[in-house]
Order: structure tokens, then sequence, then C-alpha cells
């Protein structure tokens, strides 16, 4: 009779840490992926700066006549995809 027991309470443990396992495997999936899409929003912005580095005329006394587009870059980066429209304004933005 001790036998059943013993086997739902190591079935339960199993099906325990197969799921924590499972989650474990999506989180560090999602985690190699975060990278990958942060730089997908992050390059066309940064390539529409590189193409107009000049800074519009409203901006130049704050951030001077050219753009920083690689400190953009890192900023989106960092900020998960968010590119700093301020600091770095489009070229449809003027």
């Amino acid at each position: 009779m001790s036998l059943v027991p013993v086997l739902i309470v190591a079935a339960g443990v199993t099906i325990i840490v197969v799921v924590t396992a499972h989650a474990v495997e999506e989180t560090a999936e999602a985690i190699k992926k975060w990278p990958r899409k942060v730089e997908e929003k992050c390059q066309p912005p940064f390539q529409e700066c590189l193409e107009n580095p000049r800074q519009p005329k409203r901006n130049r006394k704050t951030y001077g006549d050219y753009k920083d587009c690689r400190g953009c870059l890192a900023e989106c980066k960092r900020e998960g995809g968010i590119w700093p429209e301020e600091r770095c304004p489009r070229h449809w933005q003027y």
C-alpha cells in the first residue's frame, strides 16, 4: 500500500521538473532572440541617420551640427529598440 503514494509523488516531481525545464528552455530561447529583435528595430533608423547625418536647424544648438549616430544606436539597443528621436531625428521628421 505504501508503494502507490511513492509512485504518485515521484510522478508529480517528474512532471514539475519537466515543466520547469521547459520554462527555463523557453526563457533561454527568448533571451537569445532579444538582441536580434532589438537589432532589427535599431538598424533602419541607424541607416537613416548615417544617410542623413546633419542635425536639423532646431537641434544644432543643443546637439551640434551632426548627429551622433553610433551613440544613438547604442542608446537604442540599451532602451530595447526605441530610437532616440530627439537626439537623432529621422529625415522624415524635419
